[in-house]
Formats: structure tokens, sequence, C-alpha cells
């Protein structure tokens, strides 16, 4: 022991990888993905049901879900309320843009031999820039029952601005409050701060993932998540894997809902489960209180693909 600490009191700590992940061995005689089938009411893939007409996944195991969907927004945080070098606030330029009421349409659905593809246009109502974004359904031939969805999305006209965050959003039964992951931990972390997340295996609950800004704002996010599982107290859930990791944010209220809140007692669940898959958000910055966020923490529009594999456990 010492004055000022204890005995075992962590003074710094770093990380490296000490060997690439092994790449998987085909398996021998493994049986071949599952063909996607039509019963009239929905489209089956492994355990996942698909709504025929949107080809949006519905079920997956026992577990209603609903999405995912392309999602670009983001509630905004003190930084983005700030003036950049321009004059005008990032978060202006968002919502001037129209990235907090997009437009998502069906350009195309259509069952493959092994699975499922959409085809979308995700844009601004009356704008002419848009993300184009594939989605691809298709059950995993080496896990029994998890399905893969591999999303690309590419960005067509001139945008105008970064952007809030890019990557899927869904919903999930609110029973499945217990979440485990992964990757970086244990607090939150976006591209521009993550100096004190280290990778390890976490454990919290989806009300512990919430950091309670005394303004509510985008908050929580856990980034680079190799796999993570929301589970129920009986430990039945959903379990869901990055080829090679995906940020993770999961709350009981939409993105909608907080950023229009003033203050915490004003977030209400709603009766789901939020999760944001992304690829990426903007940067935090410190343009509240110190110099704007530097260019190479913006996130750019870009052609990006980001594949998960979903399953029940």
């Amino acid at each position: 022991d010492e004055s000022w600490a204890s005995a075992g009191h962590e003074i710094a700590w770093a990380q490296a990888q000490l060997a690439a992940r092994p790449r998987a061995r085909p398996r021998t005689g493994a049986a071949r993905p599952a063909a996607s089938r039509s019963d009239g009411r929905a489209i089956i893939i492994g355990d996942a049901e698909f709504d025929p007409d949107t080809g949006l996944l519905r079920r997956l195991g026992d577990f209603p879900v609903g999405g995912p969907r392309l999602d670009l927004w983001r509630a905004p945080v003190d930084n983005d309320l700030v003036g950049s070098r321009s004059g005008t606030p990032v978060a202006d330029a968002w919502l001037r843009t129209g990235l907090d009421r997009l437009k998502h349409k069906l350009l195309g659905l259509e069952r493959t031999t092994d699975g499922l593809l959409l085809r979308t246009r995700v844009a601004p109502a009356g704008d002419d820039i848009a993300m184009l974004a594939d989605y691809r359904w298709e059950a995993d031939p080496g896990e029994d029952g998890r399905i893969l969805l591999t999303v690309r999305v590419r960005p067509t006209g001139t945008w105008p601005c970064p952007l809030p965050r890019l990557g899927v959003g869904m919903t999930i039964p609110a029973a499945l409050g217990e979440v485990s992951w992964f990757g970086l931990g244990p607090g939150e972390a976006y591209r521009d701060s993550t100096a004190a997340a280290r990778v390890g295996r976490y454990a919290s609950t989806v009300d512990g993932m919430q950091t309670p800004y005394v303004r509510p704002q985008e908050n929580g996010n856990r980034r680079q998540v190799r796999w993570a599982r929301l589970t129920a107290a009986d430990g039945a859930g959903l379990v869901i894997s990055g080829r090679p990791w995906f940020d993770l944010t999961a709350r009981r209220w939409s993105t909608r809902a907080l950023a229009a809140a003033t203050h915490t007692d004003q977030l209400e669940p709603d009766g789901t489960v939020h999760l944001s898959l992304d690829v990426g958000q903007h940067g935090i910055g410190s343009a509240s209180c110190g110099p704007e966020l530097p260019d190479r923490y913006n996130l750019t529009p870009g052609p990006v693909t980001l594949t998960v594999g979903l399953a029940a456990c």
C-alpha cells in the first residue's frame, strides 16, 4: 500500500494483438445452406421469418424482430450543436439535409437459391441524394440456425455533410435486457474516444449501458464488438456476431425519442429494445468547450459493407 493508492492499483495498461485469428477450416460434408422457402404468409430461411411483401425480418427463432433497416441518424450531442469553421453546427446540416426523416423505398425483392436479396433506396424526402442499400440474407452453412446479413451501401448524389451514423437499426423484445459482448469496453466509446476502452468480454444490462447525460443525447455506443448476446432472465435470447466487428448501441427508446427529450425523465421505455449495429458514427469531438472535430474523425459518405450473423440462443 501507498499513501495515494492501495496495493494492486492499476497505473497503466496496454494491449496488442499477438497473432491473427486463424482461418476457419472448411467443414467436410457440411450441410448446404437451407434454401429459402415460402408458405404464402412468410419467407423462411433457417430459423428466420421474413415478410413476403417488404422482405423485412419479422421473427428469429421464437422472438419477434423489427427491421433491420439502414439508419443514418443519431441524437445530436452537445458538440454537434456548436458552429464549425463554416459557422454552421453539423447538427443543423444533418437536419437541413433530412437525415432524421429518411424514406425507405423497396426497389426489388428476389428469392435466391440460398436466401433473399432486397434492393432499396434510402433518401430524405424530395432530395436527389440517396443511399442505395442492398440486403442479402442467407443461411450460414457453418452454424445451425444462424443467418447472415450482408448490407452493401453506396451513396449517390453530392452529399453536403458528413453522416451522423451509418449502420442498421432493429427492434427486439423488451425482455431481452441482459447484454454480454466481446469487444471494446467496459464503457461507451466512439471513433475519437477509444483510448480508455480495452478489448475484453463484458456484461451489463440495456439500462446499464446508458450514460445519463444531463441533457439526453447520443450515448452508450460500444465499439468493435466481435459478438453480442442479448438475453432474458431464463438465458434465452439472440446472439449477433460481426465479420469482423460492428458498433453496438442498445436502449429502450428510439433515436427519435432520445433526440426529442430535454430531460432524462422524458425517456420512457416503449416496449422494445432498440439496437443499432453500425459501421461507425461521426466523432463526438469537444467543440462545446474546445477545438472542433478533426477531419479524420468525420464519417464521410462512401461505399461500405456490413456483415453480421444473427441467431436465436
